[in-house]
């Protein structure tokens, strides 16, 4: 049997408050971003806009203007404009109930035709998020520094907020680091 863990979470915009109708979806502020999530991934997006290795820079750009409005108070965030649909349920539910969201809401991006709203969601809802292994993984045999370089980020300064983390006790990413590059940490 499939343990129901996963859930629905939908981001609101604090400061534009109202009633937002969306077919039969309501709510009391402006939807601005619609996810499926396990664990704490719902609050993974407002804890780290500020960081230089996102790819959605439009919905970073959002949350730090929100951050500023709200006076950086993120626990206040977390605590009122963070809802939860549906919780507890199987992964191909809320991947399914994800999809709807977004179709129903809209994106500001309008990528395949999608409704014009307010989400900032890059994707269409309802994809599971692909775990690419060996070759076809972008990360096959290099290390997170080589990327960096890639990319032309200034890997002294990439690391440094690495390095915050890892103080702060977020370890997880460290295994993809060559040894040679943890020593320099």
């Amino acid at each position: 049997m499939v343990k129901p863990v996963f859930y629905l979470y939908v981001y609101l915009d604090p400061r534009k408050p109202g009633k937002f109708v969306y077919d039969d979806l309501e709510f009391d502020y402006e939807p601005i971003y619609v996810g499926k999530g396990k664990n704490k991934r719902s609050i993974h997006h407002i804890l780290y806009c500020q960081e230089v290795l996102h790819k959605n820079n439009l919905k970073d750009n959002v949350l730090k203007k929100i951050l500023k409005f709200m006076d950086n108070d993120t626990d206040k965030f977390i605590n009122n404009f963070i809802i939860y649909p549906y919780i507890n349920k199987t992964d191909k539910y809320v991947l399914a109930e994800e999809k709807k969201y977004v179709e129903v809401i809209g994106t500001r991006i309008n990528n395949n035709n999608r409704k014009k709203g307010p989400l900032l969601n890059v994707i269409d809802g309802g994809i599971a998020n692909p775990i690419l292994y060996g070759e076809n993984n972008g990360m096959y045999n290099k290390t997170v520094y080589d990327i960096w370089a890639a990319r032309g980020e200034d890997v002294d300064k990439v690391s440094s907020i690495w390095k915050l983390h890892m103080s702060e006790g977020s370890k997880g990413w460290a295994n993809r680091l060559s040894k040679e590059n943890m020593i320099n940490l």
